[in-house]
């Protein structure tokens, strides 16, 4: 299964938007048909912790006021401090080597940090 993710940003308002490579598989049967999706972080009235794609830029979600430093995404928050808390937790339900992307979660031992990097494993 290869769930590659081509992203295009915005400058102007600091969206990041991920799109599939054409005729990516999801998995063995189908071809990803989405496209134009926002990744988001959760604001902080949001019930989860769950980072994401969404097409609803106006959700309970943060869309816009990411940036990258080098090659590593940080976030512009409301305070206009320059953060990152990107956390990934072992899924409990989709098997082994399956995580859940998190952002600012502060009170989980099963969380560990990660950083979002625009640049291949050095193994790819």
């Amino acid at each position: 299964m290869d769930n590659k993710v081509e992203r295009t940003s915005d400058s102007s308002t600091g969206s990041l938007v991920g799109n599939p490579p054409n005729g990516t598989n999801v998995d063995d049967s189908t071809t990803s048909n989405w496209s134009d999706q926002f990744l988001y972080i959760p604001t902080s009235s949001s019930s989860s912790n769950e980072v994401g794609f969404t097409s609803d830029s106006s959700s309970n979600a943060t869309t816009t006021e990411f940036i990258f430093y080098g090659q590593t995404l940080l976030i512009k928050d409301d305070s206009g401090n320059i953060v990152s808390s990107f956390y990934a937790r072992q899924s409990s339900s989709e098997g082994e080597g399956v995580y859940s992307l998190l952002w600012n979660v502060t009170d989980d031992d099963a969380v560990f940090p990660v950083s979002l990097r625009a640049v291949a494993p050095s193994n790819a």
